[in-house]
C-alpha cells in the first residue's frame, strides 16, 4: 500500500476462505472434514460444519498459526507468517440470503503507514491435494507449526504417520 495522502493511514491486514454451502462429507468418525487450524496455545482446532451451524463462530485471540478447510483428499488452509501473530482467527458460519456460508479468517496486527511511505505484508494460501510430500515442503520452507497436521492422521498419530512413511518406503523397492 502507498499512502498518498497528507496524514497516516492505518490499515489491518485479513485473509479469508469463504465456502458456500454444506459440502458433501462422509461422515466418518474417523477422518475429519471442516474447519482446521493449528492456532497457538489452543493447539489442534477441528470443527465440524454442524458446530458452525449451532455456535456460528470460534474465535482465538492473539495467537499464531494457520487455518482453513480440509476435505477427504483436499484442504484449502491461509498461511500467514509465522513470526506475526494474529490479532484475530476464527471459524464461521452463517447465512447469505438462503445459502449457508463457512469462513476462515484472521486480521493482523494494525499498520499505520506514513505520509508518502509504503507499507506490506505477506500470506501464503494452500490450496490442493493432501500429498504428504507437498505438505512437508510446505512446513519445512515455511518454517510453519505443525502444519502436517492438515493431513488426518487419526487419533493414534505417532503409529499412523511413521507406518505410512515405511510403506511409502517398501512401495518404493517392490511398487
Amino acid at each position: 500500500v502507498v499512502n498518498k495522502s497528507a496524514s497516516p493511514l492505518t490499515l489491518y491486514p485479513y485473509a479469508l476462505i469463504s465456502r458456500h454451502n454444506t459440502p458433501a462429507t462422509l461422515g466418518y468418525y474417523i477422518l475429519h472434514e471442516g474447519p482446521i487450524g493449528i492456532l497457538g496455545d489452543n493447539g489442534l482446532q477441528e470443527k465440524n460444519y454442524k458446530d458452525l451451524d449451532d455456535k456460528k463462530e470460534f474465535a482465538f485471540a492473539n495467537t499464531k498459526g494457520w487455518l482453513g478447510f480440509t476435505d477427504k483428499y483436499w484442504a484449502a488452509v491461509l498461511l500467514p507468517d509465522p513470526t506475526t501473530n494474529l490479532l484475530k482467527a476464527k471459524f464461521t458460519g452463517g447465512m447469505l440470503g438462503t445459502t449457508k456460508t463457512y469462513q476462515s479468517d484472521y486480521l493482523l496486527d494494525a499498520q499505520t503507514i506514513a505520509p508518502g511511505a509504503t507499507g506490506s505484508t505477506n500470506a501464503r494460501l494452500f490450496a490442493g491435494a493432501k500429498e504428504v510430500a507437498a505438505v512437508n515442503e510446505y512446513d519445512n520452507n515455511l518454517k510453519l507449526d505443525r502444519f502436517d497436521r492438515v493431513i488426518d492422521w487419526g487419533w493414534f498419530y505417532f503409529i499412523t504417520k511413521p507406518m505410512f512413511y515405511l510403506l511409502d518406503f517398501l512401495n518404493g523397492i517392490v511398487g
